[in-house]
């Protein structure tokens, strides 16, 4: 997990580790080039309907992976539908299907959870854990949330400044499948205070 607060060039980062920016010095070091990128915004193609946004990002179109990534994502049943037709969760839900589709091997997530109600984003959570757990290989998530960084993170690395640099790194000792609620509270209020003395 990144986290930082807003403005603290958390997307910068993303950017330039996918290749759409270009660092102005240093360089990112990448194990693999085959990475997926979880926008903050839907990105969505509205004339094209749930299967084929999929189809779209795929190298080789295959309708049946395709069929087989909606039911992993929970919204096999609307592959015929617009996306202006479809919930915010489920554009969230499409969002990382997409992002499964290309086979990657890193996911970058650009707050992930943002534009969705509470109900929502905490059944996102769950939902993305469940992915972390069975379908992603390795992800980089950001967020300015500490309660997200606090459910998902196995690293939570804390940036900040002008310019901005790594202020902590923190390392949980329980694992994100296991963490029980007073254990991500007491881990949030943490990193909360990490953001608030930056």
């Amino acid at each position: 997990m990144l986290c930082g607060q807003s403005g603290c060039g958390k997307t910068t980062l993303l950017n330039i580790i996918s290749g759409i920016e270009i660092p102005t010095s240093g360089k990112v070091k990448l194990k693999t080039e085959k990475i997926a990128y979880v926008f903050q915004d839907d990105r969505l193609i509205p004339w094209k309907n749930v299967i084929q946004n999929i189809l779209f990002v795929m190298r080789v179109p295959d309708i049946s992976k395709a069929r087989r990534i909606l039911k992993i994502v929970g919204i096999e049943k609307f592959e015929k539908t617009k996306p202006s037709k479809l919930s915010g969760g489920m554009k969230k839900r499409l969002n990382f299907a997409r992002a499964l589709a290309s086979e990657p091997e890193l996911i970058l997530m650009d707050e992930p959870f943002s534009s969705v109600d509470l109900k929502t984003k905490f059944s996102l959570i769950e939902f993305l854990k469940e992915l972390l757990k069975n379908e992603i290989k390795s992800a980089l998530i950001v967020t300015h949330d500490p309660e997200e960084a606090a459910i998902l993170g196995d690293k939570i690395i804390i940036i900040g400044g002008n310019p901005s640099t790594v202020k902590e790194t923190v390392t949980p000792d329980v694992d994100k499948f296991n963490r029980k609620i007073d254990y991500i509270q007491n881990l949030t209020i943490k990193i909360k205070h990490l953001l608030q003395v930056l």
